[in-house]
């Protein structure tokens, strides 16, 4: 896609639609995981909490609590209670990947 024509058009004839094509940029950005561009990007288009959904959603959570500590401070309680949250579950699935292993490694053993 042509970024850069896309801007240029935006901000001679519609500066409202600026933002838009940031968001945009920063979309495929991410998805190529050039995560430092896409957040540049979603901060030209006043956007942090937009770029805080990336990192959550990416598991980026260091970066999502960086942006949040900086650009979105009243949110910070909830994203550190989303993050513990994650951290809780995470721990739980690798207990039941553990204990499901060796559930798995008794029974191959007892059955030879």
């Amino acid at each position: 896609q042509d970024w850069d024509s896309a801007q240029r058009i935006a901000e001679a004839h519609d500066p409202a639609s600026v933002p838009d094509v940031l968001v945009g940029q920063a979309r495929v950005a991410f998805e190529a995981k050039e995560f430092g561009k896409a957040e540049t990007f979603l901060l030209r288009a006043e956007r942090p909490e937009l770029a805080v959904k990336f990192y959550k959603d990416s598991g980026h959570w260091e970066d999502a609590l960086r942006l949040t500590q900086e650009y979105l401070p009243h949110k910070l309680q909830q994203i550190q209670d989303e993050y513990e949250s994650y951290l809780a579950a995470t721990s739980r699935l690798v207990k039941v990947i553990s204990f499901l292993n060796s559930w798995f490694y008794s029974v191959q053993y007892c059955g030879r």
